[in-house]
């Protein structure tokens, strides 16, 4: 059996970047937002006195939701 493809030709008007900039460019970008989450799991997890005194918002819908006098 024989299979034949078709590969697009690449586009001239759109510039690849390059590959080892790239990669560190990607790698970086998912170190930090996977720091950044890692952060916000550990302080979402303290209890909320710990985080009032912080100053770390709330995400007790209950609080948002209470009117204000």
């Amino acid at each position: 059996m024989t299979t034949i493809t078709y590969h697009q030709p690449h586009n001239p008007g759109i510039a690849l970047p390059s590959t080892p900039q790239f990669l560190t460019r990607l790698f970086r970008a998912v170190s930090l937002w996977s720091q950044k989450r890692r952060t916000e799991r550990m302080l979402e997890s303290m209890p909320m006195d710990l985080r009032k005194d912080i100053g770390w918002p709330t995400t007790d819908i209950a609080d948002a939701a209470a009117p204000r006098a």
